[in-house]
């Protein structure tokens, strides 16, 4: 801070004082001699502040540049730390996990996917693979052709498929439930047009497995549809787990959709692609 930037800084401390004086002299009719002439000397020096107050420095006389240095540099920092911890939360899950995709984890099928991140469309083609029983799937959309391929060799060599979908996905042009339908797998569409409280849509993105890695059975579930917006573009999430009385509960459930839903009835359909 310059000498003339300090000088500056007490007469406008003076001058706030000696407003309050005049102020206090008017209100009480208490005459300070010289104080008018006084009040304006230190006016004229306030007002004739040095050209680079304000720019070089704050009211405090610290550099204005090397703050938003500061700052800069303090945001730089703690972008690198996230990114360091970011890293380091990676290599530790990637060190943790084993197998095609990360799915398996001390010897258990443990994972989060998250689209468009991971290859969330691979691992359920894989997974659908390398099943040896029986797959149900309770889905909303469907309009992935890899997805429907990799069902369709499924069946024909011999796993049992069953999709449970919501007349929506039906309605979708694109839509590969038909043509799979079409090639013998039994689909169910959930029955919307009833007089209970549950017909609103069956909008479940689940399926089961009943004997795949390990030979155990296993879950896929979370937000993910099976369409191509679903692992190239939108924001999604599956959790895989191979816990029994979670599978168990799962495959419950996929009976009881069943019950609230018909067996949709051989049409016109769409080859797969």
């Amino acid at each position: 801070m310059t000498v003339r930037t300090r000088i500056w800084l007490l007469a406008s401390v003076v001058m706030m004082a000696l407003m309050w004086m005049h102020f206090e002299a008017q209100t009480y009719g208490v005459k300070v001699p010289g104080l008018t002439k006084l009040e304006q000397g230190v006016r004229k020096l306030v007002f004739n502040a040095p050209k680079d107050f304000g720019k070089t420095h704050f009211i405090v006389g610290y550099p204005a540049n090397q703050i938003e240095k500061n700052q800069t540099e303090s945001a730089d920092s703690a972008n690198v730390a996230q990114e360091n911890a970011d890293q380091a939360a990676q290599k530790k899950d990637d060190l943790a996990h084993e197998g095609p995709y990360g799915l398996v984890c001390q010897g258990h099928v443990k994972q989060a996917l998250f689209a468009p991140d991971d290859k969330v469309q691979e691992a359920l083609v894989y997974l659908i693979e390398q099943e040896k029983k029986s797959i149900k799937a309770a889905v909303f959309f469907f309009t992935d052709s890899a997805i429907a391929k990799a069902l369709l060799a499924a069946h024909e060599r011999g796993v049992r498929i069953e999709l449970l979908v919501d007349p929506t996905g039906l309605r979708d042009r694109f839509n590969r439930i038909k043509a799979l339908q079409e090639k013998g797998i039994p689909v169910f569409v959930y029955n919307t047009i009833s007089d209970s409280d549950l017909s609103g849509y069956m909008h479940n993105k689940f399926a089961v497995f009943a004997q795949n890695l390990f030979e155990r059975p296993l879950v896929w579930t979370g937000s993910f549809n099976f369409t191509r917006s679903a692992h190239e573009k939108n924001q999604e999430n599956v959790v895989l787990i191979d816990e029994s009385w979670i599978v168990d509960k799962y495959a419950r459930q996929f009976e009881r959709l069943k019950k609230r839903s018909i067996a949709y009835k051989k049409g016109k359909g769409h080859a797969i692609a």
